[in-house]
């Protein structure tokens, strides 16, 4: 269990200097702060963007109590046929 405890800035709003020097321009441009809290925040928001209800381009094939399955076609002109599962 050590090895999952945090080992950063003991302020969840402070950035980590080591990965804040690594932010490509896209996080940049983004906002995305490398902090506790801003990982935090950054990965809910993928996951609440990410639902189903919000793209209706993704139908539910599977849904059980351990399993729930999406499919979507198409994506980028250059591959508009391929079928993507989450």
């Amino acid at each position: 269990m050590e090895e999952l405890l945090w080992d950063g800035p003991e302020d969840s709003d402070e950035e980590i200097p080591e990965m804040a020097a690594m932010k490509t321009e896209f996080e940049i441009e983004n906002g995305i702060k490398f902090s506790k809290r801003g990982i935090i925040e950054y990965c809910e928001s993928l996951i609440e963007n990410e639902t189903s209800e919000k793209d209706k381009a993704w139908d539910q094939k599977l849904k059980s109590p351990t399993i729930m399955y999406y499919i979507r076609k198409g994506g980028s002109k250059l591959n508009s046929k391929a079928p993507y599962m989450r």
